[in-house]
């Protein structure tokens, strides 16, 4: 019941990820934003198609993990994302 472990997994250790534009596309249907990184987590929001986000996604990899999070919370299923240029980290 340790609660501190899951409250500081949300954002992953950032020296390794990068941060990412990408684009929902699910052909028109809405991409929900879950809770955690599962089916079952709790919808937190829906994304439209075509909608420009910004994820966060490990560095030097090639293929995307199942589900990436997005810069402003939540997580969505990768397969409906489209990914555009890497941001260059600040400073």
């Amino acid at each position: 019941s340790n609660t501190e472990t899951s409250a500081k997994s949300t954002l992953a250790d950032l020296k390794d990820m990068q941060f990412q534009r990408a684009q929902v596309t699910t052909g028109g249907s809405a991409l929900n934003v879950r809770e955690s990184a599962q089916y079952e987590a709790k919808v937190l929001k829906q994304l439209e198609d075509g909608e420009a986000v910004i994820v966060i996604v490990p560095k030097d990899q090639q293929d995307l993990p199942e589900w990436v999070q997005l810069s402003s919370g939540g997580w969505v299923a990768s397969d409906w994302l489209e990914l555009k240029e890497t941001i260059a980290p600040q400073g």
